[in-house]
């Protein structure tokens, strides 16, 4: 996949998150309730989330739309750790705006599958981070984090705990918002 492309996605994402936000009228930390109900408003659709113990599969979660009842399922492993279960949770209803006309995989669609799959992976991981930790807030929160002393891990460690997301979430998101320099042999997350 294109970097041209992958900028696309990360800004879509950004973008729709951003807006959301706005329309819900909340600050800090903007509850994954509060998502759920814009995107049934909206939607007109209801949205069935249950936390089940997914067993041995893969996943840390799924979403599937049933048409007859015009509903979306979205299904989070409740095995995981409560931080890895909201971000999943976050990701998860990204799918389900990533369906929405299917712009996410008809925008990105390259003629190769394995990128459509992986463009909108991409799109529903930037989505979850800029929903629970939006820019501006992170960025003064993380300034906020501790004196010239601090180091990165006590920083990525005061700003996961504020947004309710794991040390590894708040540090990809620093990565993003150019506040961490990315290292290939950290970070394998591309």
């Amino acid at each position: 996949m294109s970097n041209s492309i992958i900028q696309t996605i990360n800004s879509d994402a950004e973008k729709i998150a951003a807006a959301i936000i706005d329309s819900i009228n909340y600050g800090e930390n903007p509850p994954l309730g509060k998502l759920i109900g814009w995107l049934e408003d909206n939607l007109r659709s209801q949205i069935d989330l249950k936390h089940i113990d997914l067993g041995s599969t893969p996943v840390c979660g799924l979403t599937y739309h049933v048409f007859s009842k015009d509903m979306y399922v979205v299904r989070v492993d409740k095995t995981n750790p409560y931080t890895r279960q909201k971000f999943t949770v976050a990701h998860e209803l990204g799918h389900i705006i990533g369906d929405l006309q299917l712009t996410a995989i008809a925008g990105y669609f390259d003629g190769e599958l394995e990128n459509v799959k992986s463009g909108l992976e991409r799109f529903c991981n930037r989505f979850a981070a800029a929903y629970l930790m939006p820019p501006e807030i992170f960025k003064r929160i993380w300034s906020m984090s501790g004196d010239k002393n601090s180091t990165q891990i006590t920083k990525m460690l005061y700003v996961a705990s504020r947004f309710g997301v794991s040390e590894e979430a708040a540090r990809y998101r620093a990565i993003e918002l150019g506040l961490l320099n990315y290292s290939k042999r950290d970070n394998d997350r591309n």
